[in-house]
């Protein structure tokens, strides 16, 4: 197979362990291009359960770009209104809520103390915007406690925060805040007409009229030679490259490991910072009727930090948590064990352990950590030499949508030799706007 493969050469080989890594072959093959398909994960998507929706399964599809997304995806529809809402305590409200909700979540000193706070940081921003006066904010703590006030931050946000995005919020970048909580997304939302497993079959047979794919990949090593990428080493075979230009759809963290020498110490250390965490979704039925289609879930105690009811599923939802490291991922059935247990407990109804299915995505929820842009642009900075195109979710390091991951494949592949970074700054980085000064306790988050 290797002669073989050195023979007849990939015009184009993407790596990658998730759906993200099949969108990314799938829009390369759309654009003309062979490819080959190096699947870490199971099956063509890498996922268990390829029918369930990843994330909301619902989506934007920019103006124009309607066709492409089709091209890889199949057919879309427009997705049912969805409602938004969280939990706390027993009480369940929807977003936005009003400011006598607001007040209700918490005890009454809570509430009082929550209140006046916000107030006074709203009297204080709004007098900014007129007068000026600015004020750094380097954590998502900052941005929450500048707008929020530190008790909201305390009893709301904190405990939330730190559960979906794996790290104390005195550690985790101000970037989170402005990519969730600044302005909700204007305009009709799309889900794909099949479902879930419909759109990445779609997608492996676009990839497959023109190239291959293979899956449980184990890559060894990307063989690097006069600086640049050359031949991709995996248990069973060496992959050469026909042009020194590699599509990875991986977290820059698992990179390093395949370069190894090849690569100095300071890009092991920066990717060593560039972590994508895993995240654990699990389908349990229940009484789903009168919950909004997206809850999030701000107890304490609670193992998973939202739950959504997605369309093309009757009576169940998916509940989603973050963990630290795959080592530390519970067994499939003390995970359905603790999240009945949980959403009995919380108040969110009796659901069945029977029936409940799990996925684990390795390496799905990027830790934006304080640093992350400065670290961020240099591992950009050497992908560039290297010959590598970062592309998907793990590759972007941001949380994109299935729609925005056909968007930035599509922009690289349409450059010669493109800057990764400025790409980056464009499609994927959250962005900075004096606006978000008026973000709104009642809204608590937008995406």
């Amino acid at each position: 197979m290797a002669q073989q493969e050195q023979e007849r050469g990939a015009r184009a080989v993407v790596i990658g362990g998730g759906p993200d890594a099949l969108r990314a072959a799938a829009t390369l093959a759309h654009a003309g291009r062979s490819v080959l398909l190096l699947q870490t994960g199971p099956g063509a998507s890498g996922l268990r359960q390829p029918d369930l929706p990843v994330d909301t399964g619902r989506f934007q599809v920019e103006p124009g770009s309607r066709s492409d997304v089709e091209a890889v995806l199949g057919s879309l529809v427009d997705a049912p209104e969805a409602h938004h809402g969280l939990t706390l305590g027993g009480r369940l409200v929807r977003l936005p809520m009003s400011r006598f909700q607001a007040q209700r979540l918490l005890p009454i000193e809570q509430a009082t103390t929550v209140g006046r706070s916000w107030a006074r940081t709203r009297l204080r921003n709004e007098a900014a915007e007129l007068i000026g006066g600015g004020q750094e904010e380097r954590t998502y703590r900052d941005w929450v406690v500048r707008r929020m006030g530190e008790p909201a931050w305390h009893h709301l946000y904190r405990g939330y925060a730190e559960r979906r995005w794996g790290a104390a919020c005195d550690e985790l970048s101000v970037s989170v805040a402005r990519i969730h909580h600044t302005g909700p997304d204007e305009g009709t939302f799309q889900v794909v007409g099949g479902g879930a497993g419909e759109a990445l079959a779609h997608a492996a047979s676009v990839v497959e009229a023109s190239g291959e794919i293979r899956s449980d990949v184990s890559v060894r090593q990307l063989r690097v030679d006069g600086g640049k990428v050359v031949a991709v080493e995996t248990d069973d075979d060496e992959v050469v490259l026909d042009d020194g230009q590699l599509w990875l759809a991986t977290d820059p963290f698992t990179a390093s490991s395949w370069l190894g020498d090849a690569v100095p110490d300071g890009f092991h250390v920066d990717a060593q910072r560039l972590r994508l965490l895993p995240r654990v979704q699990v389908m349990i039925r229940g009484p789903v009727d009168g919950l909004p289609h997206t809850v999030h879930v701000l107890d304490e105690g609670a193992p998973y930090y939202r739950l959504v009811t997605p369309y093309g599923l009757e009576q169940a939802a998916v509940f989603h948590a973050t963990f630290a490291s795959p080592e530390r991922v519970p067994t499939d059935s003390a995970l359905v064990h603790r999240f009945v247990e949980s959403a009995g407990a919380i108040g969110l109804g009796e659901f069945d352990e029977e029936g409940a299915r799990v996925e684990v995505l390795d390496a799905w929820e990027p830790c934006w950590l304080e640093g992350t842009h400065a670290r961020l642009r240099r591992v950009q900075m050497r992908y560039r030499d290297l010959g590598i195109l970062a592309v998907g979710r793990g590759g972007a390091f941001a949380p994109l949508d299935p729609a925005e991951e056909i968007a930035y494949v599509s922009t690289l592949a349409g450059v010669e030799d493109p800057d990764q970074r400025e790409l980056h700054r464009v499609h994927a980085s959250p962005p900075v706007s004096q606006a978000d000064l008026r973000s709104r306790i009642t809204r608590f988050i937008e995406r």
